[in-house]
């Protein structure tokens, strides 16, 4: 715009290293958090987890998906609804 600074190299490597060490001090109060906070491990634990099923569901959540799409209704769930109509508003 000037042809000042923003143009000349060094002003470019300058802003690449102060970017990488802004990264890294991001990267390191992570891992110090997780290493010395029990708090952090379990919620990142938990993050992780939720992640992980909702990438590659158990075979039982799969069954269950699988039973919601086709309009099914899990077997525990219709046994509620027998043994208890008055709560589910259905006539036995």
């Amino acid at each position: 715009m000037f042809g000042g600074y923003e143009d000349s190299l060094a002003f470019q490597i300058f802003r690449v290293i102060s970017s990488l060490l802004e990264l890294l001090d991001a990267s390191v109060n992570f891992y110090i958090y997780f290493f010395c906070n029990r708090e952090v491990r379990g919620r990142v634990t938990e993050l992780a987890r939720g992640l992980k099923e909702q990438l590659w569901p158990s075979k039982r959540r799969r069954r269950e998906m699988e039973r919601e799409e086709r309009g099914e209704e899990d077997s525990s769930a219709r046994e509620l609804r027998e043994m208890f109509p008055s709560v589910f508003h259905t006539e036995k």
